[in-house]
C-alpha cells in the first residue's frame, strides 16, 4: 500500500490547532503563509499596539529572530493566545523566522501570559559577565552607544538620541561591553560616575558615559575636565567647568539639557575658550572633540 500523502505545512498546523486533546508542542519555519493560517485563530487577543509590531518588523528585517523558549502559543479552543505580533511581522514582511509551537495549553492560562518582568540589560550583562556595578555599567553604554548612532546633522550628536525609534536589543550591551572593555568602563565609572553621584548631580550616568567618550580624545584633559566640572574646586569664573557646574546645579536639567551644557563646556575646555557665556541646551549637544 502507497504511503499517506504528506500534508501541506498549512493543512498540518491548521489540523494540530483544531485538535490538540492534550498539550503538544513542535518547531517549524513559520513562513508568510503559515503565519494566516495561525491568524485564522487570532480572536479575543489583547489590542495590536503598533509599537510591538514596528519592533518585531525591524527585528525581523535585522535578521534578529531566533529560535527561544517563546513559544507561539494556542489554546484547547483553537485560540492563538501569544505571538500575534510575530506573526503579523512576518505576513507583512514576507520573512520566514523559525519557532516553536505550542498547541492545546489551558484557555484560562492566558491571563497569567507575559506578566512577568522583562530581562533588563544589566541582567544580560551579569548573565554572561562577572561585572561590578552591573546596572551602573549598562546605563552608561546606553548613552555611550545611542552617542554613536549616525547623526544627520553634521557636528551634532544624533537629535533623536531620547526618541530613538531603534531601540537597543541585548546583543547591542554585549557586544558593546565587549567592544569597549570592562576596564575602561570601570575606570570613568571610577572618575566620574561615583563623584558625580556623591556631589549629588543628576544622571551620574551622563558623567561616567560621557567621560568615558572624552577619555578616547585625551585621557588626562577628560580626567581633568570632569574633576572640575564635577567638585567646581578652584576654578575661576573663567573656566568653562565654573559656568557648566553652576548651571547644572542651578535646577534640575532634563537629560537633554544636562548631556548639552557638558558637551558645549568641554569642547570650549578643549579649545581654552572662555565660559562665562551661559551654555544653551537648546543649541543641541555637539559631538566631543
Amino acid at each position: 500500500m502507497s504511503p499517506l500523502p504528506k500534508q501541506q505545512p498549512e493543512t498540518q498546523v491548521r489540523l494540530n490547532i483544531q485538535n490538540a486533546n492534550k498539550v503538544m508542542n513542535e518547531v517549524r519555519t513559520i513562513t508568510p503563509q503559515l503565519a494566516e493560517v495561525m491568524l485564522e485563530h487570532n480572536i479575543k487577543n489583547r489590542p495590536l499596539r503598533t509599537s510591538a509590531l514596528n519592533h518585531c518588523i525591524r527585528q525581523l528585517q535585522d535578521g534578529n529572530f531566533q529560535l527561544t523558549g517563546d513559544s507561539i502559543t494556542f489554546s484547547d479552543t483553537a485560540r492563538l493566545l501569544n505571538g500575534q505580533h510575530r506573526l503579523l511581522a512576518c505576513v507583512e514582511t514576507g520573512i520566514s523566522f523559525e519557532a516553536s509551537i505550542l498547541y492545546g495549553v489551558k484557555e484560562e492560562s492566558y491571563h497569567v501570559m507575559d506578566t512577568g518582568v522583562k530581562r533588563s540589560p544589566s541582567d544580560v550583562l551579569s548573565a554572561h559577565f562577572d561585572i561590578k556595578n552591573a546596572p551602573q555599567v549598562a546605563a552608561m553604554l546606553r548613552i555611550i552607544m545611542m552617542y554613536n548612532r549616525p547623526s544627520s546633522e553634521d557636528g551634532k550628536v544624533a537629535s533623536h538620541f531620547y526618541s530613538s525609534k531603534k531601540p537597543l536589543l541585548s546583543k547591542d550591551f554585549l557586544d558593546s561591553y565587549l567592544t569597549y572593555g570592562d576596564d575602561a568602563l570601570q575606570r570613568s565609572m571610577l572618575k566620574a560616575y561615583h563623584p558625580a553621584k556623591q556631589m549629588g548631580l543628576p544622571s551620574p550616568a551622563y558623567f561616567g558615559a560621557l567621560h568615558f567618550i572624552a577619555s578616547k580624545i585625551d585621557v588626562q584633559q577628560a580626567d581633568e575636565f570632569f574633576h572640575g566640572l564635577i567638585t567646581n574646586e578652584m576654578l575661576t569664573i573663567d573656566d568653562p567647568r565654573y559656568r557648566a557646574h553652576q548651571q547644572i546645579r542651578s535646577k534640575m536639567q532634563h537629560r537633554s539639557d544636562l548631556m548639552a551644557i557638558i558637551a558645549q563646556a568641554w569642547n570650549r575646555y578643549r579649545k581654552g575658550q572662555s565660559g562665562r557665556r551661559m551654555y544653551k541646551p537648546e543649541d543641541g549637544t555637539p559631538v566631543l572633540v
